[in-house]
């Protein structure tokens, strides 16, 4: 076999096997994100269960009829929402917030909340 054909295949092979890696490297850091938020998600919808439990069924219903007539009990779940690591602000609301740190939009909400609870 000629020195340079040689030499050419195991460069081309070199080149494949970078690229495969860098290709592992990726689908890895993709896998790794998705194992993160499947996670995230199955200790959110656990602490939402826990929740609901926590209610019997002739309190939920006392509890949708109040919210559905009642501005300020839908506050008080706004709050109790915010207060269980949640957004309650527009761009972002129902989604996790991360390490329950605090948000500028849900700060803006609960100021415009607030101002128009003074006016009632």
């Amino acid at each position: 076999m000629d020195k340079r054909k040689l030499y050419d295949g195991l460069d081309n092979l070199e080149e494949t096997l970078n690229t495969s890696i860098k290709t592992v490297s990726l689908m890895k850091k993709d896998i790794k994100k998705l194992i993160e938020k499947n996670n995230t998600l199955e200790l959110e919808n656990k602490r939402l269960r826990e929740r609901l439990k926590s209610f019997e069924p002739k309190e939920l219903e006392k509890l949708e009829k109040k919210s559905s007539g009642n501005k300020r009990s839908t506050l008080k779940m706004l709050e109790e929402l915010y207060n269980d690591g949640f957004h309650v602000c527009h761009p972002f609301y129902g989604q996790r917030r991360e390490h329950d740190a605090p948000c500028a939009w849900c700060s803006d909400f609960w100021a415009e909340l607030t101002e128009g609870k003074k006016d009632e």
